[in-house]
């Protein structure tokens, strides 16, 4: 998929990440030395922004509306382990 296309899936992770790969091509096919400059800093500024999205990803993010989940999950598998329905 080229970066349009990735771009129009509107998944900014993907996105940069296929900004990433074009930017490295850039600079292994030997951008001139006038560009190398601008795409060396595009290139390090996409790689922090892929870094800083799989971070925020990957966290476990605890808000309330999880920290409800994560309760009435508990109770429904002691609920199961000892038969009872929840229901009077």
């Amino acid at each position: 998929m080229g970066l349009v296309e990735t771009a129009n899936t509107g998944n900014r992770l993907e996105t940069l990440k296929e900004l990433r790969a074009i930017l490295a091509t850039k600079i292994n096919n030997g951008a001139g030395a006038r560009d190398l400059a601008a795409l060396s800093r595009q290139f390090t500024s996409v790689l922090e922004q892929i870094a800083g999205l799989e971070e925020f990803n990957n966290s476990e993010r605890e808000t309330p509306l999880s920290v409800i989940q994560a309760r009435r999950a508990s109770r429904l598998a002691q609920n199961q382990q000892t038969g009872k329905t929840g229901r009077p």
